[in-house]
């Protein structure tokens, strides 16, 4: 999945960004992020560095969006969500890896999405997805193939579970909502 987004270079104005992105002055964003056109971000959420955000998304209050975060056009991410966070797995030795969130996906609040385990993989979500509360992506699940899907609360997915294959392996609180 590629990005394709006119990212524009961010100028601090009196405690607030510019270019037509609403930045709340309480909201750290590091340097090195890059936030498209039209990108809001409510306050006390982190932005790390090596972030990019596509236009016009909305990002709320107490997010943190780590390391390796690419996230579409148009997306919603709710309070308390964590992206790109390094994943839970013991084989992981701090490889660089990264999570791609596809254009119109919705991820409501406390909602955990890791980034890949080992060098260069990635976590995918495809376009027009809805992750709803506390739902929890593992490592690698590489579901970019699946589009406009909905998964529901205390929904969890690790590596060996092809949500996108017709045969799921299934865990003890997740269900999805519908395809």
């Amino acid at each position: 999945m590629t990005l394709t987004v006119n990212f524009a270079r961010l100028r601090k104005n009196g405690g607030f960004f510019v270019i037509n992105c609403m930045i709340h002055p309480h909201t750290y964003i590091h340097p090195n992020a890059r936030l498209a056109n039209n990108v809001k971000v409510d306050p006390f959420t982190v932005i790390h560095q090596d972030v990019e955000i596509g236009e016009g998304t909305w990002i709320g209050s107490n997010v943190t969006i780590m390391e390796g975060a690419r996230i579409g056009k148009n997306c919603s991410v709710f309070p308390g969500a964590v992206i790109a966070a390094i994943p839970q797995d013991l084989k992981f030795q701090g490889e660089y890896s990264q999570v791609f969130i596809g254009d119109n996906t919705t991820i409501r609040e406390f909602v955990t999405v890791n980034r890949g385990t080992r060098q260069k993989e990635k976590t995918v979500i495809g376009k027009n997805c809805m992750l709803m509360a506390y739902c929890h992506l593992a490592q690698h699940p590489d579901s970019g193939t699946c589009h406009h899907w909905r998964l529901g609360d205390t929904w969890r997915h690790v590596r060996h579970s092809p949500v996108c294959k017709y045969r799921p392996a299934l865990h003890a609180q997740w269900r999805i909502i519908s395809r």
